[in-house]
């Protein structure tokens, strides 16, 4: 024994001492270190002898008296040539014979989430098989991005790791493959354990031949006219800037520049009522009813305010970039004054960062950056979109402000460009609050109340709704801000290496009818008797409300610097009465130390404005705590909308909500148009003879499913879709077929 240990420590020296060691040192898990074989080291032997063990099937290209180098293997090393023996195996004849050579396979993302030009870089690289910037890219892993417009003749699989929401998404996706001449398409579906991925998996024809309803625009939806009589007036005055001066506007930038008395958007603005006067053919197509049905003046306003906003936006852009520069400059010198060379490099580098993030943002095209501001038109329709910053110049993560909620909040994580991009917290404004507001929710029945002040959130201290007095479960007010300059990541990083650990979201609420005051709409049409009966209520500017209290167990929100807005630890210092909460010290999100000592605790909210119809049902023998039941009815009149009247299911959406009647509490379904200032779907209801088709088409498909589940339950066919998996196991179409019938 002592013999064979002499030996090996005298190999490990020779391995690890020589004078060009085989070994080297190296860091081979997070703070543990040890060693590798260097590649010089490494020399590879065509030909020769081969020995090959029975027992465990292991090969050796070395035979010391027959020992099986296999751990703990007793067999014995036997000649042996590999061609006859492995003359079937798969894998050395793919790698030997020249017509079964293996194709290298290097994959990448393409999302919006990308800037235009990787975006495109990344698609000739996998149309193309090669691409100078990007490489080979043999597999593209996409979002919806790909849904539309993007046409690759020569393009053959397509693989859907879910279920889509609907035939016509399946279409779009699956379409994408066997486009060309001659060409065949081979599309594979991966269903998720969920119910409704399982629902397809055993139906798959409903999905790959379902039904594709047609699209169908409101042109009195204010939101898409006006955004595009701003297009026609700016365009206008791009134009005859362009010819008078000599000078292209194409940056936003130059339209808005540093100095506001000289921007030109200021002489656009100053020129509106003689460019609305000028465009009065414009306005005659675009506008509902034409000139005659608004006034110039209110036309001036409005389109002065969509500008006005945006500019006030952009401003506040650069004048957060421009601070940040100021206190890297700071933070430099300071490090320089104290012998930290290091670190001043790096603040450095990062100034030269920010800089370069502040051209970029100069540099803009205007029509994108008005664009996802909401004042020109835009593909994805976005009513307020809002950013992730992160510190990769060719992303732009932007998400309408609904979702950013759930994905973008501190501590969420989305996954861009490889890299899996951290949230730290909000972006502030310099030396400007973000708006805030109070919201509160009734625990006994559900009733949410919200208001700028928080007085006047249950003012009287009882729930207007069901007289609970709010003390016995605690009722509480929660402030929350709306975060209109979006989240930011650690601009100092570049992003975390990713794991096979999903990124992790914090779930919003679902959508609240919440208007800001009572309101008490008149009513527009009713369907029934005194017993049994249906009023409906509507209106088009219907007022809806998101909110996100955070990931802690006490619901109490997210604990934010209130200096730079990043998410932050709070520690207990002091005994006694000297005892207080200290926020941890830390950076801005931009680098800089922050001088920021306290925290506030918030949660997040957002506010969106569509058109709505608020149905009252009478006769239902059902209280208004039984959300089996008005769930399960509030998606049968969904589902009848989008057969009676032809609507997509994904423009319409609904929420219940408990109000007064009389002395009782009564529950209210609202169906709302889950688009961006309303498509007028929900007004539809006004309609008697509308009416009385949804509900008939709503009753036929819980009394007569085509799949005949049972009445206790529902599936696809009746209540069940893609957007209501959260209570799939509440649904119950009998008692709706029963009270509708």
């Amino acid at each position: 024994d002592d013999d064979v240990l002499r030996l090996l420590e005298a190999v490990w020296v020779a391995l690890t001492s020589a004078a060009s060691p085989a070994l080297t040192r190296a860091t081979v898990a997070p703070g543990q270190v040890g060693h590798q074989i260097r590649w010089t080291s490494l020399w590879f032997r065509p030909g020769g002898p081969w020995y090959f063990c029975p027992n465990c099937q292991q090969w050796s290209a070395f035979n010391v008296l027959g020992v099986c180098p296999s751990f703990r293997c007793t067999g014995r090393l036997e000649p042996s040539d590999p061609a006859a023996r492995l003359a079937d195996h798969h894998y050395r004849r793919t790698f030997s014979l020249p017509e079964q050579a293996p194709i290298p396979l290097a994959a990448r993302e393409h999302t919006a989430q990308l800037g235009p030009q990787l975006a495109t870089v990344y698609q000739l690289a996998f149309q193309d098989g090669h691409h100078a910037d990007a490489g080979q890219i043999n597999v593209l892993s996409s979002s919806t991005t790909f849904e539309l417009g993007v046409d690759l003749g020569d393009l053959e699989a397509v693989f859907l790791r879910n279920v889509p929401p609907s035939p016509a998404n399946y279409q779009q996706r699956a379409g994408r493959a066997g486009r060309g001449v001659g060409s065949a398409a081979f599309a594979v579906t991966f269903a998720m354990p969920r119910s409704h991925d399982e629902h397809y998996f055993a139906n798959p024809p409903q999905m790959i031949d379902g039904v594709v309803r047609p699209p169908r625009a409101d042109l009195r939806n204010e939101t898409i006219y006006l955004r595009h009589l701003n297009a026609v007036l700016l365009a206008e005055f791009v134009r005859d800037w362009a010819a008078a001066r000599g000078q292209s506007l194409t940056a936003i930038g130059e339209l808005i520049p540093d100095s506001p008395a000289a921007a030109p958007l200021e002489q656009f603005l100053a020129d509106l009522p003689a460019a609305l006067a000028r465009n009065s053919a414009a306005i005659e197509v675009l506008v509902p009813g034409g000139a005659a049905a608004v006034s110039l003046p209110a036309l001036v306003s409005q389109v002065t305010a969509a500008f006005r906003e945006a500019c006030r936006h952009y401003a506040e852009e650069v004048e957060m970039y421009a601070r940040a520069i100021e206190e890297n400059g700071r933070a430099r010198e300071e490090a320089e004054r104290a012998g930290e060379f290091d670190r001043a490099r790096r603040l450095s580098n990062f100034g030269y960062f920010l800089r370069q993030r502040l051209e970029d943002f100069r540099g803009e095209d205007w029509v994108t950056y008005l664009s996802d501001r909401s004042v020109l038109p835009s593909y994805a329709f976005p009513i307020y979109n809002v950013p992730l910053v992160t510190s990769d110049k060719d992303l732009k993560l932007d998400r309408d402000l609904r979702l950013a909620l759930s994905e973008y909040v501190p501590g969420a994580a989305v996954v861009a460009k490889g890299r899996l991009w951290r949230s730290v917290g909000i972006r502030r404004p310099w030396q400007r609050p973000l708006e805030e507001k109070w919201y509160a929710r009734c625990p006994a029945c559900g009733h949410v109340m919200r208001h700028l002040s928080q007085d006047e959130v249950f003012p009287t201290g009882t729930c207007p709704v069901c007289q609970d007095d709010g003390m016995n479960p605690a009722r509480r007010k929660y402030r929350y801000v709306v975060p209109s300059f979006g989240f930011t990541t650690d601009l100092t990083e570049p992003g975390e290496e990713l794991a096979f650990d999903r990124p992790q979201r914090i779930p919003a609420s679902r959508v609240m009818f919440v208007p800001q005051q009572r309101q008490d709409d008149p009513v527009r049409n009713y369907v029934g008797d005194g017993t049994h009966r249906v009023e409906v209520r509507s209106t088009e500017r219907a007022e809806f409300f998101v909110f996100n209290s955070g990931e802690e167990p006490d619901g109490m929100g997210f604990r934010l610097c209130r200096n730079c807005g990043r998410s932050v630890e709070e520690v207990t210092s002091g005994r006694g009465k000297s005892k207080k909460k200290e926020i941890k010290a830390h950076c801005t999100p931009y680098g800089s130390p922050c001088q920021g000592k306290s925290a506030e605790r918030v949660h997040m909210g957002h506010e969106f404005i569509s058109s709505a119809a608020r149905l009252v049902f009478a006769g239902t023998d059902h209280p208004y705590t039984d959300q089996s039941f008005w769930q399960s009815l509030m998606y049968a009149i969904l589902g009848g909308m989008a057969d009676a009247l032809c609507i997509d299911p994904a423009d319409i959406n609904g929420v219940i909500r408990p109000i007064s009647s009389g002395a009782a509490v009564a529950q209210e379904v609202v169906i709302f148009d889950d688009v961006p200032g309303g498509a007028g779907h929900a007004l539809r209801l006004e309609g008697r003879d509308e009416l009385v088709r949804v509900i008939e088409a709503a009753h036929a498909r819980v009394a007569n499913c085509p799949n005949g589940c049972g009445e206790s339950t529902s599936c696809y066919a009746c209540l069940r879709s893609y957007r209501n998996q959260f209570c799939h196991d509440t649904l119950a179409r009998g008692p709706v077929a029963e009270y509708l019938g």
